[in-house]
């Protein structure tokens, strides 16, 4: 009889067992079922076809006290040993190197410009190398929050205006912010030009080559030391981005927020520990070998092991945890008694707690409701249908917490044009903070008790231009402020614009004012003709203000 969740806990929080029988031996020892192995041009029949049958060594053993992934057994609440997270890929040389040859597949099939053969230090000149790391790291900064397809054409770009890491120290803010206008997160442009200038005067001219010297130069973290001195130094680096945490989470099947600090540490040593295995595996650690194992961890998240996985696609699902649990439901044996664990894992979260959403829901035919780990078996018994449950399971890790509710603001954007010569007002933004010293057209809060009423915005934007612009005459000897001169055109339309924290509403509104209103220029406020502005530094939702001005010109 299939035990109840309450029944399940009531039995873990009782277990004292030896934890022998969940060595590490015993968990690679045996080959778990594998999903057929396909290439990236047969995706579609793959994600149809059935997973392979089972057979007795994935069955319950009753001889060991607690199931492995190997034996595809399940808990319904999941107790197991902490030892049950040990990588089988550390084991698996055979499958580590079916990820490397998919990889070098997939190299060939999605082409990118920073992606160039490794340069074997016995036969590579220092100043070559520092070229290579140059190159590398202009591609990780862009990388950063931005798809792969966007940043191609800008690193082309920046490589053709800036080739080399002494040229860019020379440049200019205000060149390098234009050139990076549209990718967003300006910051990173700026921590750009700053660590090209320290490398240059402070390190020689030339990337190091480890990652603590690495991690010295502005906007350079773990990660991106970590991409640095693996790809260009071939050292034994691990390089841990947002879809590497998600396939080493469901490799070791850690279901925990990688964004906790234990889970997130406990998933950069599986990665450590990896890369040092794959750069044992040849004559001499330093070599291609960690920066190829690297990118295709990466490449792996980022096209099959996504958040809804193509199971049917993946290489290493041998030693997927997430995919050996999902097998065992799929095949109805993914439920048995366990035996005592004298010291479970504190870290992993009960998989049928996790969803109740749509989101969480089945890839077709989405159901409303809580989904349990037997509404999983509702999707039928053929072959697509278990592939369906399986992907369904293994999309569960690693545990997405609920996202904090992003703060809505609305603002009003003045664009003042000068009716002498066609020019408009612009302010520079503060040099910290959102939009750091980028261009904008003035700017206004509006009061949320103001809400987003027609007639509201437009006195708010009205207020907020009589506080800019007041015409002066003189009188004798002294100068007399007169009511403001700008005649308010009206409101050109609304351009929202979400950041990562902030949904912001921006209403456009123009005026005309004359050549006798007087409004004080300085480093951070001027006229600027409209050829001037579109090559103004301008943050992407105020350049869609600035469309939308330009449409009624």
């Amino acid at each position: 009889m299939r035990p109840t969740r309450a029944a399940a806990r009531q039995a873990a929080s009782k277990l004292k067992l030896d934890a022998s029988g969940a060595s590490d031996t015993d968990r690679s020892a045996a080959s778990p079922p594998s999903s057929p192995q396909l290439s990236p041009s047969s995706a579609s029949s793959s994600e149809t076809s059935p997973p392979p049958p089972p057979s007795k060594r994935h069955k319950p053993n009753p001889k060991k006290p607690f199931p492995t992934s190997q034996q595809s057994s399940l808990p319904l609440s999941r107790p197991h040993p902490p030892s049950y997270h040990t990588p089988l890929l550390l084991t698996s040389q055979a499958t580590r190197q079916s990820l490397q040859k998919w990889f070098t597949k997939a190299h060939d099939t999605r082409a990118m410009p920073w992606r160039k053969p490794f340069l074997p230090a016995s036969s590579t000149s220092s100043a070559l190398k520092s070229q290579r790391a140059y190159e590398v790291y202009i591609s990780e900064i862009m990388l950063q929050q931005t798809r792969v397809a966007t940043v191609i054409a800008y690193y082309n770009a920046w490589m053709a205006r800036w080739p080399s890491l002494s040229l860019l120290a020379s440049a200019t803010e205000e060149d390098v912010l234009s050139a990076w206008r549209g990718l967003g997160y300006y910051s990173r442009a700026r921590r750009i030009l700053q660590a090209a200038k320290l490398v240059e005067d402070r390190m020689g001219g030339e990337f190091p080559s480890t990652v603590e010297e690495l991690m010295k130069i502005p906007g350079v973290g773990r990660y991106t030391a970590g991409a640095i001195a693996a790809i260009v130094y071939g050292r034994p680096e691990a390089m841990v981005d947002g879809n590497v945490l998600r396939v080493l989470s469901r490799q070791v099947g850690l279901m925990g927020d990688v964004k906790d600090k234990n889970v997130g540490g406990m998933l950069w040593e599986v990665a450590g520990d990896l890369v040092k295995v794959v750069a044992a595996d040849g004559e001499d650690e330093i070599s291609e070998r960690p920066g190829l194992w690297g990118q295709a961890l990466m490449e792996l998240g980022s096209t099959v092991c996504t958040p809804t996985p193509k199971c049917g696609m993946c290489p290493v699902t041998e030693t997927c945890q997430a995919y050996q649990e999902g097998y065992a439901l799929a095949m109805g044996t993914g439920e048995t008694e366990v035996g005592d664990i004298e010291d479970l894992c504190r870290i992993c979260e009960e998989v049928e707690e996790i969803g109740g959403d749509e989101e969480d829901g089945p890839v077709k035919g989405k159901r409303k409701g809580k989904k349990t780990m037997s509404s999983f078996f509702e999707n039928g018994t053929d072959g697509e249908g278990k592939l369906e449950i399986i992907v369904n399971y293994a999309r569960k890790f690693p545990l997405r917490k609920p996202k904090k509710q992003v703060r809505e603001e609305e603002t009003v954007v003045c664009a003042i044009r000068r009716v002498a010569d066609g020019k408009f007002l612009i302010h520079r933004r503060p040099d910290k903070g959102l939009l750091a010293s980028l261009w904008e057209f003035p700017s206004h809060i509006l009061p949320v008790s103001n809400g987003s009423a027609a007639k509201a915005r437009k006195t708010v934007a009205v207020e907020s231009v009589d506080g800019l612009v007041a015409s002066t005459q003189n009188s004798g000897k002294r100068k007399r402020a007169e009511t403001s001169t700008a005649r308010y055109l009206g409101e050109l339309g609304s351009v929202p614009w979400l950041f990562s924290h902030l949904k912001l509403t921006m209403h456009v509104h123009l005026f005309e004012v004359d050549e006798g209103s007087r409004i004080p220029e300085g480093p951070r406020s001027r006229w600027a003709s409209p050829e001037e502005i579109d090559k103004e530094s301008m943050g992407t939702g105020m350049r869609k203000c600035w469309t939308l001005v330009k449409e009624q010109e």
